[in-house]
């Protein structure tokens, strides 16, 4: 029951965008950018399940993101954001904080970002919430694992990053230190289990 209110809440909010009659759904609050996406599919497959049931076909396969940034000034950037997505037996709707942080941009050479903070893995990994970075296919679960994505998605932490010209060409350096959250109900332990022969 509780799964269904959460799930028509979130077309309550798609069809109060559809009718507000603004053109575009990023709002100015000031010196802050809000924006915001929503994303409803159906999923079906004949041979294989995708991380549930999907023969025969499924809705529960959706996300609902808000983001925010601010520039506090030329070098400070604050922002964060909110993810909710249900995918069978991954996600359940439930809000996440997907990334937040305060980015402080000292020189092209230096800057440092303190929070959660996106890591690289793979193509997608630092844009994969990103609604207008979007890939249109599935991607490879060898490498994109949603049961692992409390693992590979962000770190809680810090980030020294920078570009700078050796004389050779450009060098560009990412230096991450923090901890990977595993959530008690998240993807992992329920991948966990699963393996376990804890799954229906």
């Amino acid at each position: 029951m509780y799964e269904q209110i959460k799930i028509f809440n979130a077309w309550l909010f798609v069809i109060f965008l559809l009718f507000s009659g603004r053109s575009s759904y990023a709002i100015n609050l000031g010196s802050v950018d809000m924006h915001g996406f929503l994303s409803q599919g159906y999923i079906t497959s004949s041979d294989y399940d995708y991380y549930t049931k999907t023969d025969g076909g499924t809705f529960n396969f959706n996300e609902l993101g808000v983001n925010f940034s601010w520039n506090a000034n030329d070098r400070l950037r604050l922002g964060g954001q909110l993810v909710s997505r249900g995918l069978g037996e991954v996600d359940h709707n439930d809000i996440k904080v997907d990334w937040a942080l305060a980015d402080y941009h000292w020189e092209d050479w230096l800057g440092l970002r303190l929070g959660r903070i996106k890591i690289p893995n793979g193509l997608f990994n630092e844009v994969m919430d990103v609604d207008a970075a979007r890939s249109q296919i599935l991607p490879p679960g060898s490498v994109y694992n949603l049961y692992y994505r409390d693992l590979i998605i962000a770190v809680n932490g810090l980030n020294l990053y920078g570009n700078t010209d050796p004389g050779f060409g450009n060098l560009e350096y990412s230096l991450y230190v923090g901890k990977e959250p595993v959530e008690p109900k998240g993807g992992l332990s329920i991948f966990t289990s699963l393996a376990q022969g804890g799954g229906n």
